[in-house]
């Protein structure tokens, strides 16, 4: 994976760079990768990783309300606790930065579905 921003990485020419090649295996170039559960990509934006949290949350969010009725309140909670706020501690850091971020392009946008406060 080549770092760097979306005109230093549109420069480069990666069929005209050498392969890198460790015990007779050739490094295939990618534009993102996933690390300890962290998804980084070229750009360092942490976009895809902030949208993979998202779809598990949401995910484990709609499978809790569609079994809603067949498990009490106090086993939907405790599945709360530990299957959907643990994504929000993991690369909390990085994810929380991104959400800052993506929140304040969202104020500059001026919709009126965007009334956030931090």
């Amino acid at each position: 994976m080549i770092l760097g921003s979306d005109k230093y990485l549109a420069d480069i020419d990666l069929a005209t760079l050498p392969p890198i090649v460790i015990d007779d295996s050739v490094l295939e170039c990618v534009s993102q990768e996933k690390n300890l559960g962290v998804t980084i990509s070229q750009t360092l934006d942490f976009q895809a990783h902030t949208r993979q949290i998202s779809l598990n949350i949401f995910s484990g969010l709609f499978t809790l309300r569609f079994f809603r009725d067949s498990l009490s309140k106090a086993l939907r909670i405790h599945l709360m606790q530990t299957l959907i706020l643990p994504h929000f501690d993991y690369a909390s850091p990085c994810t929380f930065t991104l959400m800052k971020h993506e929140i304040a392009n969202y104020r500059s946008r001026k919709t009126p579905a965007c009334t956030l406060s931090t």
